[in-house]
């Protein structure tokens, strides 16, 4: 590709008359776009916080889509309430679609308004089925699991605590498949983060 192919390139992806933007509309034809730059063996530079920016959008509209077809009617679609063997209270069903929505949460509320069940729901109706960290202290673990095997059976749960933990490879075979903890949720190795 040569310097005005990239050129007729970007301008099927940026946006000229607006100084080179990239319309959010356009955000799914960047990837392609800085694909094809590199392939050609040209330099392309973009700082990371904007790709981060464009990374984000991307998801959080895919999340919204899939969650648009998986439950469009969102709080009251009755395929909301066949995630669990119990049924969500309208603001425990409104938190579970916006921590779907948001990509992440952090479910702060008081004992008994059903953060366990909240959690849950969304880990059982999550797209894409990715798998879960939850932080607890250790007096709830078990309780933790305990409801998981209750409210939603078809959910596998791995607890990772203790001097005989499992690490490496280890942790990476028993958690295989895990959705509430296990490899790479469970993990946390020296000097990564």
């Amino acid at each position: 590709m040569c310097l005005s192919a990239v050129a007729k390139a970007a301008a099927l992806v940026f946006d000229a008359a607006r100084g080179w933007a990239l319309p959010p509309e356009r955000f799914g034809e960047l990837e392609r776009f800085v694909a094809a730059v590199a392939k050609s063996g040209h330099e392309l530079r973009a700082y990371d916080d904007a790709l981060d920016f464009v990374a984000r959008r991307r998801d959080a509209d895919h999340r919204a889509e899939t969650l648009a077809r998986l439950f469009p009617q969102g709080m009251a679609d009755p395929g909301l309430a066949k995630l669990l063997k119990a049924p969500l209270y309208p603001y425990q069903a409104e938190g579970a679609l916006f921590a779907v929505r948001a990509g992440r949460a952090l479910i702060g509320d008081e004992m008994g308004l059903g953060k366990t069940i909240q959690l849950l729901s969304l880990v059982a109706g999550q797209p894409g089925g990715r798998p879960t960290l939850l932080v607890c202290p250790l007096s709830l673990a078990g309780n933790w699991q305990r409801e998981a095997a209750r409210f939603t059976p078809d959910l596998r749960a791995h607890v990772h605590h203790g001097a005989d933990r499992l690490d490496g490879q280890s942790l990476d075979e028993a958690g295989e498949g895990d959705d509430l903890g296990g490899p790479e949720r469970g993990r946390f190795e020296p000097g990564s983060h």
